[in-house]
């Protein structure tokens, strides 16, 4: 429940905070209706929940910004938990990869498909990424490689991923099962070694997918990659600011035709709104002795 919570306090940016504004200058009329003030309390409790998690809030992936609405690119990161390599079925390489990516509140309200960059008997690394070409980003908003085939052929400039589903730093080796290019070496689910990869801020440029072997018990890190995500538009965010917008309009518009009241002229006035004083009979019997 606390994470669909910081999902969803996670989208309040800039113009969020706009809208906030917007509201309290509404709550600010006297005048609104009940209905009004109302929507306007539960708004500002949200933003005061918003700012006390906030403080107290775990780290967490940070998405590219900066892209062209409709655009592409891929995620890529270093699990935060290991397995072992003795599996050689690439399907259960991605139900682990799958099931971190869907620990961080962020990576787990992306639509796409997680996939783990390793190599199995019948399966190659390269094969999951073989049908896209959009930019690649680590989980810092890091712009990794411009491309797919720039990744698996940029040997002396591309070290891999060194960050968490959660954005945090890692430095531990990777299991791979593969070669440099991404074809099967040593692969996942073989014995007696594994190839493994290096993916540490200290570790130099073209070790990231086979810097050596290690034994399938062993509990090691997985890389993961997203399937190509498609930059949203902002439509439903001016959606909410222009209704919010114009019910501003609308309370002003009501506030202001009660302030003006209309003039009355007495002169104008009907006859039958006076009244004539008529004497009581006891009165007028007085004054007639």
């Amino acid at each position: 429940m606390r994470c669909s919570i910081r999902r969803a306090l996670s989208r309040l940016t800039l113009p969020g905070v706009g809208i906030l504004g917007l509201l309290g200058w509404v709550w600010r009329q006297r005048r609104l209706p009940t209905c009004c003030k109302t929507m306007v309390r539960g708004f500002l409790a949200v933003a005061l929940v918003a700012r006390m998690l906030g403080g107290t809030a775990m780290a967490d992936a940070i998405l590219p910004t900066g892209l062209a609405p409709g655009s592409q690119y891929q995620i890529m990161f270093v699990t935060s938990d290991g397995t072992t390599a003795y599996s050689s079925n690439i399907l259960d390489y991605d139900s682990f990869v799958t099931q971190q990516a869907d620990q961080s509140p962020t990576l787990s309200t992306l639509n796409v498909t997680w996939s783990a960059l390793a190599s199995t008997p019948t399966f190659a690394a390269n094969q999951a990424t073989n049908t896209t070409n959009v930019p690649i980003y680590d989980t810092q908003g890091n712009l990794l490689e411009p491309s797919i085939p720039a990744m698996w052929f940029d040997f002396y400039g591309f070290s891999g991923p060194k960050y968490t589903q959660f954005g945090t730093l890692i430095d531990e080796n990777v299991w791979t099962g593969s070669n440099d290019y991404g074809d099967p070496e040593a692969p996942l689910g073989s014995s007696p070694g594994c190839v493994v990869g290096a993916n540490g801020p200290d570790d130099g440029v073209g070790l990231w997918m086979n810097i050596g072997y290690a034994q399938p018990m062993t509990i090691l890190p997985l890389y993961a990659i997203s399937s190509p995500i498609t930059v949203p538009e902002p439509a439903t965010l001016m959606l909410l600011g222009s209704a919010l917008l114009g019910l501003g309009v609308v309370c002003l518009r009501r506030r202001a035709a009660r302030a003006v009241k209309p003039t009355f002229d007495q002169q104008d006035a009907p006859a039958i709104l006076s009244f004539p004083s008529q004497p009581s009979p006891a009165s007028a019997a007085r004054r007639a002795a």
